[in-house]
């Protein structure tokens, strides 16, 4: 590939001599000026690989150091003196251009060509290290983010773990040591208080262990993602009444499926269970009494859309970007209990799926949390799956 050259010489003879030359080398002159003055808008014009600059250029003119210092600062593009004799000072001020090389006058076609050469190669290696250079500074940067975030998560794992543990291990050491001191006082009732509370704080524990283990799972990937055939209407009608009853009437929970008669579709019912779990229990806890959950399935197009909307305390727009993150929680949500696993497990299980969960929310206006799976049919006596039979509008 010939080079791009632009020629900054204000001697008409060495000019002609040197465009002469470079054209017997094979390069190619994209730009010649006798002026150090229009260097700076040639440069930017012709776009040249190499700029070979008189040093001293004419007197009504900017000298060429100045001319290449002005180059300098807008382009990356290396420069090569052209000088006949230059006394210490004027040498001094060219190497703060940081030129990649000097030709002296008069010059042969050999020194020309090696100079010429040379300079770009230096430039092309200058610029080489630079990249890797900026690619070792950026992965640096993205190494030190890494390890910052690990360590933020390691100090809410220890503060949320620590928190959680710290109200039931407290029960079951007060109500044991009531036992202990004074079960000769207590009536039967009583003692079965305790017992009951002691037996709810073992559950709550071994319920966060569990949560936590899921959480190992779904996070690295470890957990299997098993699709069974599946009606999704029965199963969001027992789950709605499961948590209806959890509940004690203090909500009102309403379930909305379209179309209203669904043929069983292939997903994993462990995995959908924690996601609708999560979500309507959420929306419970989030809601005042008398609020009204409602969870709908509707098919749109390929998939399956679930959402679950309340009418609860909603969420600050500046915390939805890291709502799903392990152990993030909500700044108006603090005061009420809760780990800050279950989003981000309930997102793990949706990508499970192939799918992706949204979620829209106000502060004091509610929250939709809207879950989009890939829809697969069962088809009877059918060795393959369809993703559309039966509901033929679907695809369109």
């Amino acid at each position: 590939m010939s080079h791009r050259i632009l020629v900054v010489e204000d001697e008409a003879i060495t000019r002609e001599v040197l465009i002469e030359q470079l054209s017997d080398l094979g390069y190619v002159v994209v730009g010649v000026t006798a002026f150090g003055s229009e260097a700076l808008s040639l440069v930017a014009k012709t776009q040249p690989d190499i700029v070979l600059m008189d040093i001293k250029l004419g007197e009504n003119d900017v000298d060429g150091i100045t001319a290449a210092s002005w180059i300098k600062e807008q382009f990356s593009v290396p420069i090569v003196y052209l000088t006949a004799n230059a006394d210490a000072d004027t040498l001094d001020r060219a190497k703060l251009t940081e030129p990649l090389g000097y030709i002296l006058k008069p010059f042969s076609e050999r020194s020309l060509q090696a100079s010429i050469e040379t300079a770009i190669y230096n430039h092309q290696q200058i610029q080489k290290s630079a990249d890797c250079n900026q690619k070792a500074a950026t992965s640096m940067r993205q190494l030190l983010e890494t390890e910052k975030e690990l360590s933020q998560l390691k100090d809410r794992v220890i503060a949320t773990i620590s928190h959680e543990y710290k109200t039931p291990l407290a029960v079951i050491l007060s109500s044991s040591e009531l036992l202990r001191e004074y079960r000769h006082r207590f009536s039967p009732e009583q003692i079965n208080n305790h017992f009951d509370a002691i037996r709810n704080s073992v559950k709550l524990l071994s319920d966060l262990v569990e949560e936590l283990t899921f959480f190992k799972q779904t996070q690295s990937k470890a957990f299997v993602y098993d699709p069974q055939p599946l009606d999704l209407a029965d199963f969001c009608q027992d789950l709605l009444m499961y948590y209806q009853l959890a509940s004690n009437g203090r909500h009102q929970l309403q379930l909305k499926v379209q179309p209203a008669s669904l043929k069983p579709v292939l997903l994993d019912k462990k995995l959908l269970r924690y996601i609708l779990s999560n979500l309507l229990s959420n929306a419970i806890k989030y809601s005042p009494a008398g609020g009204q959950v409602t969870l709908s399935c509707a098919l749109v197009e390929q998939q399956i859309v679930l959402s679950v909307a309340d009418q609860g305390i909603g969420i600050d727009p500046d915390d939805l970007q890291q709502l799903f993150k392990p152990f993030f929680r909500a700044h108006n949500a603090a005061a009420i209990k809760g780990t800050g696993m279950g989003l981000s497990i309930a997102k793990n299980c949706v990508e499970l799926h192939g799918g992706e969960i949204r979620v829209e929310s106000q502060p004091h206006q509610g929250s939709l949390f809207s879950v989009y799976l890939p829809l697969v049919w069962v088809i009877e006596d059918a060795t393959e799956p369809s993703t559309n039979a039966d509901y033929p509008e679907l695809s369109k």
